[in-house]
């Protein structure tokens, strides 16, 4: 990822990219779909906190709590499932990419484009290896 730009900023392709290059490595690695599954429900549910808080300062601070602890579940995944020490990389760097956004909900819109991209992609690639359920 492009560290001197905002994650907010990051173009479609350029987060299209990134997903299907995350994609691919989890492919080979011969991860499966729910494997990723648990990580993705967590995402979901930041974004619907996020997309129920509206403005609210409390809620915005717990939006930033929810993130910043993703990245320990993202530690305890992949140190369960090898194959995912990659994802967690990406994803961990770019929680902390959203969190230094000057637009935190456009980076975090970018972010969760991204993992859906990835658990799409995946999902694409792993049928074709018999990955995915």
């Amino acid at each position: 990822m492009d560290q001197t730009k905002d994650f907010a900023d990051l173009s479609p392709q350029a987060l299209d990219e990134l997903a299907q290059k995350q994609a691919r490595e989890l492919t080979s690695n011969k991860v499966k779909t729910n494997q990723i599954r648990n990580l993705y429900s967590t995402v979901q549910r930041i974004r619907a906190l996020r997309d129920r808080a509206g403005t609210a300062e409390r809620a915005r601070a717990d939006i930033v709590r929810q993130f910043i602890f993703l990245k320990p579940r993202l530690a305890y995944a992949s140190a369960r499932v090898k194959g995912l020490r990659g994802l967690r990389d990406t994803l961990a760097d770019a929680v902390d990419q959203v969190m230094k956004s000057a637009k935190l909900d456009a980076a975090a819109d970018n972010f969760f484009a991204l993992m859906e991209a990835i658990v799409a992609y995946h999902y694409f690639y792993g049928k074709e290896e018999g990955l995915a359920d």
